[in-house]
């Protein structure tokens, strides 16, 4: 494994080299391809992601977060606007990419279920999906 960083943007990633094992080739096979800006990317599928992934080296995310208090509250804001509407995009390219009809309320449904999903009960789940679906201009 090792991570690319590009230091002009603060963008980190970790690429992974495919180990030869069974476990590893069903995982390989289970990646998701979506495509962002006319390029397909390869991703690992969500069920192989672990609940918290902490596999940067410790010298490195010191670095990159040495890197990252150089610049100014604006820029970090800035910044982290820009990575949550590159993640928006990467979701709805994979949520396209599974229906390419799917509609704009399907869409909105389906990035707030893959970014909050997780984190409410079923029965407020309900009620803010209902809000999405009257909230969604309808065509």
């Amino acid at each position: 494994m090792f991570n690319m960083i590009h230091n002009a943007l603060m963008v980190k990633v970790d690429c992974v080299v495919r180990k030869d094992t069974a476990y590893r080739r069903e995982e390989f096979a289970r990646r998701k391809t979506v495509t962002v800006a006319g390029q397909h990317i390869s991703m690992v599928a969500p069920e192989d992601l672990g609940s918290e992934m902490k596999d940067t080296p410790p010298d490195v995310d010191e670095r990159y977060h040495a890197m990252l208090m150089q610049r100014t509250g604006e820029e970090r804001l800035i910044m982290g606007c820009a990575m949550r509407d590159t993640v928006r995009a990467l979701v709805e390219a994979s949520l396209r990419e599974h229906d390419p009809q799917v509609s704009v309320v399907n869409l909105r449904k389906g990035v707030f279920l893959r970014f909050y999903g997780h984190e409410f009960d079923p029965e407020t789940m309900a009620k803010i999906l209902s809000a999405i679906e009257q909230a969604t201009p309808k065509p």
